[in-house]
């Protein structure tokens, strides 16, 4: 029989022996009892060691789940266990491509426009080098032949010609610059169009996630505690669900915030499943969360995250991803001096109690130690078999 059973039975008989305006009020004899504090918690197995799988990169934004394998289904090297939507990376890319041909053809059509260009200008500086070969061929060596008119007029001809030379040569450098800072600017255009093209391709061959290796597959939970579901969005590198190793398991469990001061690591646990609670396993407490923080979006309510061992986990019986409710055994004393936390009372001067004292009840200072959920060690101010009541007496 439990301790504080036990106490409180004590309680009703004492009770029941009392006389006076007093043998209404329940009293329990102050005794030895070994206290240990047990911390309720509820969490999920998990495996030590797992393999993980996130949301395929290969493109920029954000991806649609289309379809997922049911949650721990056994599956083999290679199975798909997701596959994302790839309609809108269908559009970008058909739409890439069309301006990739635009970009291409506007590229060829400009670069039959310098060649013609060019071309043309060649062609001109062809006739003004045959023209002043002309002029040379022909030129007048004597003075006296010539009239002093036609002397100059050759002259001017020859200067003329030279100069249009000079303006054609630069006309074809500056050209021939100029052309082909715009054709580099539109293959620039161009290029941007394949590398986004082979971008979508490539992102087009990433909606699927194959299991690495065997296992049963385990969805991760966001910061939100929700699982994946088919038409969430997801982003590239998002943790999608993993694979875990069955032969290391542990249970990841959440302790209220105000109760996970009496959890230390090393602390002993018993784990039970939800959907089968008449089977319990042992644990320990490996590590403690820093930090608390809310379990559900939305709750004002926080929890201290528990990592606990389970040492005689049986994988045909326990698997990852099993709910399950534990009991952590915090501090734990020897046999002290305790009484039910019931008959502890309290005001600007410290905590009391109201025990009997030469057969009336009395106000007497305690002490107080170890303090579990029913019980509290008795430090100083009661001695063992003393009485106590359970409820505040109405006459002093």
């Amino acid at each position: 029989m439990k301790p504080v059973i036990l106490a409180l039975l004590v309680a009703v008989v004492l009770g029941g022996c009392a006389d006076s305006d007093e043998s209404e009020i329940l009293t329990v004899a102050v005794s030895k009892q070994v206290l240990s504090v047990e911390v309720p918690s509820k969490g999920e197995v998990v495996a030590a060691k797992s393999t993980k799988m996130s949301v395929p990169g290969g493109m920029r934004g954000s991806k649609t789940l289309a379809w997922l394998l049911p949650e721990n289904s056994v599956v083999k090297k290679g199975d798909v266990i997701a596959r994302f939507d790839g309609e809108d990376f269908i559009l970008e890319r058909d739409s890439t491509r069309l301006d990739l041909n635009a970009a291409n053809l506007e590229t060829d059509n400009k670069s039959l426009v310098i060649a013609t260009e060019k071309a043309d200008i060649k062609s001109d500086t062809k006739v003004v080098n045959r023209e002043i070969e002309f002029s040379d061929q022909f030129n007048v060596d004597d003075l006296t032949v010539y009239s002093k008119n036609e002397i100059i007029d050759a002259l001017d001809n020859r200067e003329y010609l030279a100069a249009q030379l000079d303006f054609l040569n630069w006309k074809l450098d500056n050209f021939s610059h100029s052309s082909k800072s715009e054709m580099d600017l539109m293959m620039l255009k161009a290029a941007q169009y394949q590398t986004k093209l082979e971008q979508f391709e490539t992102a087009l061959t990433k909606l699927e996630v194959y299991a690495p290796h065997d296992g049963i597959l385990i969805y991760e939970s966001n910061w939100r505690g929700e699982k994946p579901r088919i038409g969430q969005t997801m982003w590239p590198g998002t943790n999608l669900a993993r694979l875990p190793d069955l032969s290391e398991l542990q249970a990841t469990l959440h302790v209220l915030e105000g109760e996970a001061g009496n959890v230390e690591v090393g602390n002993d646990v018993k784990i039970t499943l939800d959907a089968m609670p008449e089977q319990v396993f042992n644990g320990k407490v490996l590590k403690k969360a820093g930090i608390s923080k809310p379990i559900k979006s939305g709750l004002p309510v926080k929890y201290f995250e528990i990592t606990v061992s389970i040492t005689d986990a049986n994988g045909d019986v326990i698997k990852p991803g099993n709910k399950v409710s534990a009991v952590i055994i915090g501090q734990r004393s020897e046999p002290v001096l305790s009484v039910p936390l019931q008959a502890i009372f309290s005001d600007e001067q410290g905590s009391f109690v109201y025990a009997e004292v030469n057969g009336k009840l009395q106000k007497t200072p305690v002490s107080l130690g170890l303090k579990t959920f029913a019980q509290a060690e008795v430090v100083a101010g009661l001695e063992q078999g003393q009485k106590v009541a359970l409820f505040k007496p109405m006459v002093m």
